[in-house]
């Protein structure tokens, strides 16, 4: 049976949009199994929400703070140790990054010089705060994108990692 299962979650094709955008990815990025994947999910849940939307109502005080305390030991100063400890191990070593802050991706860009690829930041900056469904393929093509790589290093309390 989990073999089976295994076998129908491989033959799922995102649609067209996605595709899409994930094709842009790997072009614009290189080739992506070949790339360290790392995700810095750091925003803060009462961050993340527009303001017609009340996290602690949605999902309660004790959750929120909860993921709040998690994703905060999630920020980019996090992972530089073990991406800076990948690339003893392999010099010639390169990251994907996927992120729900943009400067995440200038903060590891002025660290790692060359080392460094992401979804575009246009994309990043039009999605900082929504959950459009626009967003949302942005979002999944980005989780794709991780998902290919040769190595994933991700976040407490994300549903992407």
């Amino acid at each position: 049976m989990q073999r089976e299962s295994a076998r129908s979650l491989k033959q799922l094709k995102p649609v067209p949009a996605v595709a899409n955008l994930l094709f842009a990815i790997e072009r614009e990025n290189g080739v992506l199994s070949k790339k360290i994947g790392v995700h810095i999910r750091q925003k803060s849940i009462k961050s993340e929400f527009s303001e017609s939307f009340d996290a602690e109502t949605e999902y309660g005080k004790d959750s929120v703070d909860k993921m709040d305390y998690w994703r905060s030991k999630s920020s980019v100063e996090t992972f530089i140790p073990e991406m800076r400890e990948q690339l003893k191990r392999d010099p010639q070593a390169t990251f994907f990054v996927g992120s729900d802050t943009p400067e995440v991706f200038f903060r590891l860009r002025a660290e790692f010089p060359g080392k460094i690829s992401h979804l575009s930041l246009a994309s990043a900056k039009d999605c900082e705060n929504s959950r459009s469904l626009k967003c949302t393929q942005i979002a999944l093509a980005d989780l794709l994108a991780l998902a290919r790589t040769r190595l994933f290093l991700g976040s407490n309390f994300s549903s992407f990692t």
